[in-house]
């Protein structure tokens, strides 16, 4: 899946621009861009800080916060269900 996040937050930059900025091949960006591939975390890691978003919202978007969202909204679920019973 095309990682819209990434070429969003590329903006005007060139491929060429960013992928010399965080040293690595415009192949592999432009990879990364088009979902064919994920980079390693330290990869990952410099990207995200090259564009200062986290690796969960630059690699998972909504879908992590929604995840995220649901098992901290179950976990409380469960805590407020512990203490109903008692």
């Amino acid at each position: 899946m095309k990682n819209r996040k990434l070429v969003a937050l590329r903006g005007a930059k060139t491929l060429l621009e960013v992928a010399t900025d965080l040293e690595i091949s415009v192949s592999a960006l432009s990879q990364y861009e088009n979902g064919k591939r994920f980079p390693i975390p330290e990869i990952a890691m410099r990207i995200a800080d090259y564009f200062d978003i986290t690796v969960d919202e630059l690699f998972y978007g909504d879908s992590f916060t929604r995840c995220k969202k649901e098992s901290e909204h179950a976990q409380t679920h469960t805590i407020r269900q512990g203490v109903d019973a008692v």
